[in-house]
C-alpha cells in the first residue's frame, strides 16, 4: 500500500513515439526537448486490488502535466500480479486536447497490461519484471 516512486526502469521510449511527443534526451532539462518527464509513481490500494500510475512531465518548462492510469491486478502467484487498465487521462484537459491522438501513444508505452512479477519486496524498496522484460524499481515515498 501507499505511494511509490520509479527509481529506475528499463522502459525506454524511442524513435518515432518520442519524437512524436516531443520527449527531450534522458537526463536532460530546458529546451533540448518540448516535453521532460518528471517522475513515474505508483499508488497502491491493496484492500480494493487498484494502482494507479502517474507519468508526470513538464512541458518546455512552462506546463506541468500528469498522464495516469488506473488499474486493477489480480494475485496470481506470491509473487506475481495480472494488471489491467481500467481507466487513463491526461492533465490538464487543454494539453490532452491539443495532443490529440497521441493520448494513445502514451497509453501504449505506458501500458501496464499484462504480468508483474515482484523479484523483490521490503518496507522501503521493490523490484519488478513484466511479461515485456521491463524492470522497474521502486522506492516508498
Amino acid at each position: 500500500d501507499g505511494r511509490w516512486k520509479v527509481c529506475y526502469t528499463s522502459l525506454t521510449i524511442l524513435g518515432h513515439k518520442r519524437i512524436k511527443l516531443g520527449l527531450a534526451p534522458s537526463g536532460t532539462k530546458g529546451l533540448n526537448g518540448i516535453v521532460s518527464l518528471t517522475g513515474i509513481y505508483q499508488d497502491i490500494e491493496s484492500a480494493n486490488n487498484r494502482a494507479k500510475n502517474e507519468v508526470a512531465f513538464s512541458v518546455m518548462g512552462m506546463v506541468d502535466g500528469l498522464f495516469w492510469i488506473d488499474t486493477e491486478y489480480c494475485v496470481e502467484s506470491e509473487d506475481m500480479v495480472a494488471v489491467k487498465t481500467q481507466d487513463h487521462g491526461l492533465k490538464p484537459e487543454k494539453l490532452a486536447q491539443m495532443l490529440g491522438e497521441n493520448v494513445g501513444l502514451l497509453l501504449k508505452i505506458f501500458r501496464p497490461d499484462g504480468t508483474l512479477r515482484i523479484t523483490y519486496l521490503d518496507s522501503d524498496l521493490r523490484i519488478g519484471r513484466n511479461d515485456r522484460d521491463q524492470i522497474f524499481v521502486l522506492q516508498k515515498q
